[in-house]
């Protein structure tokens, strides 16, 4: 997207998402505050995407259409445990992951449940623009390509090659659907959107 956008796209990636340590949300008060200074220097900055929460641009743009996609926790869970685990940063999400017994430690935390819900918070997705999830994102990208005027090109599939595949036991999966029940009920509304 920003190769298409060029400086009409702001990337922010790297907010550390679920920490909650001191220093994650120092960096993301000082990201915020970088924006500002980039967005009130240029003022060209017409789509903002990358992982961070909802909250963050909420009073710089409050009529601000959004969009997300949304993944199933099923997935997303293991995913960003696996994620963690063979990340090379060394912060505090890292850190914790890789002291991880296994991956139920993983799963019955706090900060790894109902990731998605957090990050949109206090944003619903009936009020959103665009609402995609993982399995069709082919069709979120036509769709977005529409919204922002600039034709994106579809992927073969939004997954890691690399990645490993989440057979997990039955017992376990129903712990991922326990502690993210909102995450699991956001999901459900998103595929039937």
């Amino acid at each position: 997207m920003k190769e298409k956008m060029k400086d009409e796209a702001y990337l922010d990636y790297g907010d550390r998402i679920t920490d909650v340590s001191f220093e994650a949300k120092q960096t993301r008060a000082k990201r915020k505050l970088q924006f500002l200074t980039d967005y009130q220097s240029s003022h060209k900055a017409k789509i903002i995407h990358g992982h961070f929460y909802a909250t963050k641009y909420l009073d710089i743009f409050p009529n601000a259409q959004y969009v997300t996609i949304v993944r199933d926790p099923r997935s997303l869970v293991p995913s960003y445990y696996s994620y963690l685990k063979r990340s090379r940063q060394n912060n505090y999400l890292t850190r914790f992951a890789k002291n991880c017994s296994s991956l139920e430690e993983f799963i019955d935390h706090e900060w790894f449940q109902n990731i998605v819900s957090k990050q949109l918070y206090p944003l619903d997705i009936s009020s959103m623009c665009l609402v995609g999830v993982q399995q069709k994102y082919n069709e979120y990208l036509k769709r977005l390509s529409e919204i922002v005027g600039v034709a994106l090109e579809e992927v073969n599939e939004n997954v890691n090659p690399k990645g490993p595949e989440y057979n997990l036991p039955s017992g376990l999966v129903a712990r991922i659907e326990a502690n993210n029940s909102d995450d699991m009920e956001l999901y459900f509304k998103a595929l039937n959107q």
